[in-house]
């Protein structure tokens, strides 16, 4: 589960990347409308992107995953944050769930994560 969470996470950062050229048929073309449409410029595609890809790769090595969670959580936390600003309240999920697996994953795996929140099955 957190291979794969983790090869979600950078195709989605990939995806983000934004070529400067618009007359070349890319991915950045396919995003461009999406990005607008939340209010964010295009020319800040690339700085997000590349802040995405900083936070998931210190969530994937394992003496610095606490803290790409955090970054993480808080880079969702953003999205979630465009989303609802402009009155759209499903597409917010999709961050919402990425912000719980990569939590979930690091509480499955960091044992000083289930020392510190015990969960009681009684």
């Amino acid at each position: 589960m957190d291979a794969l969470d983790r090869a979600r996470r950078l195709g989605s950062a990939r995806t983000h990347r934004v070529d400067e050229r618009p007359d070349e048929a890319d991915i950045g073309s396919l995003v461009r409308p999406g990005v607008g449409r939340i209010g964010w410029q295009v020319g800040a595609l690339s700085l997000i992107a590349s802040l995405q890809l900083a936070a998931i790769t210190l969530y994937v090595i394992p003496q610095t995953s606490m803290l790409g969670a955090v970054l993480l959580t808080g880079y969702m936390g953003g999205a979630i944050a465009s989303y609802v600003r402009i009155g759209e309240f499903s597409p917010p999920m999709v961050p919402l769930t990425t912000a719980v697996l990569a939590w979930l994953g690091l509480f499955l795996r960091d044992a000083r994560l289930r020392k510190l929140l015990p969960i009681r099955w009684r």
